[in-house]
C-alpha cells in the first residue's frame, strides 16, 4: 500500500493514540485540527511523509511541521496553532459571537 514504503520512527503514546481516535470520531473540530490529527495517526502506523500527506491532503512541509511539534511540544501543541502575532482585535470574544 503506498506510504508503507518506511517508518518515519513517531511513536505515540497510548493516551495521546485514544485522544486521537476519539477526536477524528467526534467530528467538531476544525478541519485543519482534523487534517494534523489523522497526519499524526498515519505517521504512527509507519506511512511516509510523503504518503501520509498525500493521504490527508495536505503539503509534506504541513506534515513534518506537525511530528516536529508533536515531539517537541506534545498532542496540543501538534494539533492546535499558536496565536499569530498581528494587529490587535477589534471585537472581544463575546462581541463576535453575538
Amino acid at each position: 500500500m503506498r506510504g508503507h514504503a518506511r517508518n518515519q520512527g513517531l511513536k505515540l503514546k497510548q493516551a495521546d493514540s485514544a485522544a486521537l481516535e476519539a477526536l477524528t470520531h467526534r467530528g467538531r473540530e476544525s478541519v485543519r485540527v482534523l487534517m494534523r490529527a489523522r497526519a499524526l495517526q498515519l505517521l504512527a502506523e509507519g506511512w511516509t511523509v510523503v504518503g501520509a500527506a498525500e493521504a490527508v491532503g495536505v503539503t509534506q512541509t504541513t506534515v513534518r511541521n506537525v511530528r516536529r511539534r508533536y515531539l517537541k511540544e506534545g498532542l496540543g501543541g501538534a494539533l492546535h496553532e499558536r496565536p499569530r502575532p498581528g494587529a490587535a482585535r477589534l471585537l472581544t470574544e463575546r462581541q463576535a459571537s453575538e
